[in-house]
């Protein structure tokens, strides 16, 4: 799958804008089922920005998981499966940006060693140092990120309905 930029466009070749460079570009396909998923991803991007870029893809099928987290390009990927419903996405979401966070302490060089098996990965990715990544990520949304995204969606409709009484 292409990555796209938050417009939905294809990037052109060569250097990407500014704003490229510092944010992160979401490419799941946006419909209203999916506004939340995006508005999550954009708020993780400004309360816990990561060590490297971040890019959210979405995947068909992912070879039996929900989602995973890499480094591509000296860019972190992290890819949702399409098949989840918008509240099991942002979980996934949640879950893979605890493991971009703790890369570096958890993963780092062992990452590209061929040696390295399935087991000891999933045993480093998911240790200690990723649970604090999590525990973080987890209280930022619940105590952040929701809140946060509850009240502009208050005020939205504040504001749709003083504009239906003029």
């Amino acid at each position: 799958m292409k990555p796209v930029d938050q417009a939905g466009r294809t990037p052109t070749r060569g250097l990407p804008s500014r704003r490229a460079r510092r944010t992160a570009t979401t490419s799941l396909r946006r419909s209203k089922r999916r506004e939340y998923f995006f508005r999550v991803a954009e708020q993780l991007r400004i309360h816990l920005p990561a060590s490297r870029p971040v890019i959210v893809l979405a995947g068909r099928q992912l070879s039996k998981k929900d989602g995973d987290c890499c480094v591509d390009r000296g860019k972190f990927q992290i890819r949702v499966s399409r098949q989840l419903n918008e509240s099991d996405a942002v979980d996934v979401l949640l879950h893979e940006w605890a493991h971009a966070l703790s890369w570096e302490a958890c993963v780092g060089k062992v990452a590209y060693s061929r040696s390295i098996s399935d087991h000891e990965f999933d045993r480093l990715s998911h240790g200690p140092k990723w649970g604090l990544a999590f525990s973080r990520v987890y209280l930022c949304f619940t105590s952040e990120i929701a809140l946060t995204l509850q009240a502009e969606d208050l005020n939205a409709a504040v504001a749709r309905r003083r504009r239906g009484r003029r």
